[in-house]
């Protein structure tokens, strides 16, 4: 808890000055007016000073922190400029940490905005830890004189701490972001692939209108009819015109006499003598009368004497 509370005689203020936890907790949150020099420790246990929403009188506060086997948290408006010169021993201190370390760094929290306040963070983290967290909902410090630090005391409800809320909304915020970046990446990804997959396959063509296609076809049908058609009307008028110069031939060479000739022009005219007909067959001779068969021979008889008698 906070071991030193000083309260301003003519407002009645609270002004804190110091932190210590030891085997509990030493928070500070909400509307507070915090003093030049700060004392912040832990002793197996946590403390916490919150500025988001402090008056500041001074533009330059030391904060002195020690951690054994415990924690210390700074909050910061956005705005504020944090500096840090501490030891850590088998803990961290700021944004190192290990065995050994040695923080000495300026500006550690670089503020959005030209730094209206500046807080230097000194002390040693043995086995444990001293660090800064931003609140980047935390409305901008501004430095104020101590006559409108007592009226703002004096007239202004204090309003309650949002800084737990306002890190949760902070925690989600930055899971969204992280999320649309993971989809815009994929994005990336599957468009270049798309791209590369475009690139390789050959455009598709165009469909033709099936009422185009049909009527080409018939023209095209068309033509390919006339040209088979006149073909076929050259080659039987180049037939008819040598079966003419043929029969002529034949003609003239008939009047000489010649058998060949007259043979040719029947042949052309289709005055060829018909074929004999064939003669008639043979009639088929009848197949021979097969011999009968002779009765056979009598047996021989016997005598009435008992002798035998003689066959003819």
């Amino acid at each position: 808890q906070a071991v030193d509370r000083n309260f301003s005689p003519s407002t009645g203020a609270a002004t804190m000055s110091s932190f210590v936890a030891f085997l509990s907790g030493a928070d500070q949150y909400g509307r507070w007016v915090p003093e030049q020099e700060i004392t912040a420790s832990a002793y197996l246990g946590g403390s916490t000073v919150d500025f988001s929403q402090a008056l500041f009188k001074y533009p330059v506060i030391t904060i002195r922190s020690t951690a054994f086997w415990g924690s210390v948290t700074v909050i910061v408006p956005p705005n504020v400029a944090v500096e840090q010169d501490g030891a850590a021993i088998m803990g961290g201190f700021g944004d190192t940490g290990g065995l050994w370390t040695n923080s000495n760094t300026l500006g550690t929290t670089a503020p959005a905005s030209p730094a209206a306040v500046t807080i230097r963070i000194v002390g040693t983290a043995l086995m444990g830890r001293v660090n800064v967290a931003v609140n980047h909902r935390a409305a901008p410090a501004q430095v104020l004189s101590t006559q409108e630090v007592e009226r703002i005391l004096r007239e202004v409800p204090p309003p309650a701490s949002t800084t737990v809320q306002d890190f949760m909304a902070q925690a989600l915020q930055a899971q969204v972001q992280a999320q649309q970046a993971a989809q815009a990446q994929q994005a990336a990804v599957a468009q270049a692939f798309a791209a590369a997959a475009t690139a390789a396959t050959p455009p598709p063509v165009a469909p033709t209108d099936p009422r185009a296609a049909l009527l080409q076809g018939l023209v095209t049908a068309q033509a390919q009819g006339d040209r088979a058609a006149a073909l076929q009307q050259v080659a039987q008028a180049r037939q008819a015109a040598m079966t003419q110069v043929m029969a002529q031939t034949a003609a003239a060479a008939a009047r000489t006499g010649d058998p060949q000739a007259v043979l040719l022009q029947q042949v052309l005219t289709g005055q060829t003598a018909p074929a004999p007909a064939p003669a008639p067959a043979a009639p088929a001779p009848a197949p021979a009368a097969m011999p009968t068969a002779s009765a056979p021979p009598a047996p021989p008889t016997v005598a009435a004497g008992g002798g035998l008698q003689a066959m003819d």
